[in-house]
C-alpha cells in the first residue's frame, strides 16, 4: 500500500452508518478518509505502511478496546499521528492524558466541530496536547 496524502484521515469505528456519514463528510472537505472497524483491521493497515495525518478512534470496537491500539508499537511506528477519540463513552480527562491523546470528541458529535478539529491537528503538525484543545470535553 501506498503512503497517503498529508491530509489524510483514518477513522477507525464499526458503526457503518457513521462512518458512511464522517467518511462522506471528511471527503466532501477534501480530506482523504481511510476506514477500518476494528483494532486488527487498523494493525494491518499501518503494517501495510498507511501514514495518516490524524486518527480517529472509537475506544469500543468489536475485537478489542481503542486503548489496546494506543498501547502498542501501531502507531508510533505509523509516525505517531496524533488521536482524537471519538466515542459515546465518557472519557476521563487523565485517561486521555495517560494515552497522550490529542483530542476527545463525545458522540453524537457536530460535523462542524469534527471538520474544525481535524483542520487544526492537521495543520499544526504533531497537533496539539490534550490539555491545549479546546475540543476535549472535560
Amino acid at each position: 500500500m501506498a503512503e497517503t496524502a498529508v491530509g489524510s484521515v483514518l477513522l477507525v469505528d464499526d458503526d457503518e452508518v457513521f462512518v458512511d456519514l464522517v467518511g462522506r463528510h471528511l471527503e466532501a472537505h477534501r480530506f482523504t478518509v481511510v476506514t477500518a472497524g476494528s483494532v486488527e483491521a487498523t494493525r494491518q493497515l499501518l503494517k501495510q505502511g498507511l501514514r495518516p495525518a490524524l486518527l480517529l478512534l472509537d475506544i469500543n470496537l468489536p475485537d478489542d478496546s481503542g486503548w489496546s491500539l494506543l498501547r502498542d508499537s501501531s502507531l508510533t511506528a505509523a509516525g505517531s499521528p496524533p488521536v482524537v477519540i471519538m466515542s459515546g463513552t465518557q472519557i476521563r480527562p487523565e485517561r486521555l492524558r495517560e494515552f497522550g491523546v490529542a483530542g476527545y470528541l463525545p458522540k453524537p458529535v457536530s460535523m462542524a466541530l469534527l471538520t474544525s478539529c481535524i483542520t487544526r491537528f492537521i495543520r499544526a503538525p504533531g497537533g496539539l496536547g490534550a490539555t491545549d484543545s479546546t475540543e476535549v470535553a472535560e
